[in-house]
């Protein structure tokens, strides 16, 4: 019986390796610019909400107009409505002893057509390099 077990086990583990155990939502790497009144945007955030039911939401930094998400935390394919924020002026800071709340949130600098009323989107596609610039005015 022993003799048998040896020759199937690297058939298990090359079935195993190939029956697709990594990663069962196909997640894909998005990344792209962010522009606002033609000057990349300093910092912010971007958010990609499902629009046909994938069951990722994903919230990214922007930094010196530059936002990535890598393909082990990335979307699933299909369209997404895209919002982006960055408020004005100094970032948020505690009001009081640590622990507390932080103080009011700055004003939103980014028009409300491209986050609370986004008319943006993104189709992100298998095996593609999902790159999205998006140019706000």
């Amino acid at each position: 019986m022993r003799f048998l077990i040896r020759p199937v086990l690297p058939l298990v583990g090359m079935l195993l390796l190939t029956c697709g155990c990594g990663d069962p939502f196909n997640r894909q790497a998005v990344s792209g610019t962010v522009t606002y009144k033609g000057q990349l945007l300093e910092h912010g955030k971007i958010e990609f909400s499902p629009l046909d039911g994938q069951t990722t939401l994903m919230l990214a930094a922007i930094d010196n107009g530059q936002y990535r998400i890598a393909a082990k935390d990335g979307l699933t394919p299909g369209k997404y409505k895209v919002m982006i924020n960055a408020g004005q002026g100094a970032s948020r800071v505690p009001t009081g002893p640590p622990g507390s709340d932080l103080g009011p949130p700055p004003p939103e600098m980014i028009p409300e057509r491209y986050n609370a009323k986004s008319e943006l989107t993104a189709d992100v596609k298998k095996g593609e390099p999902n790159v999205f610039d998006f140019t706000l005015k």
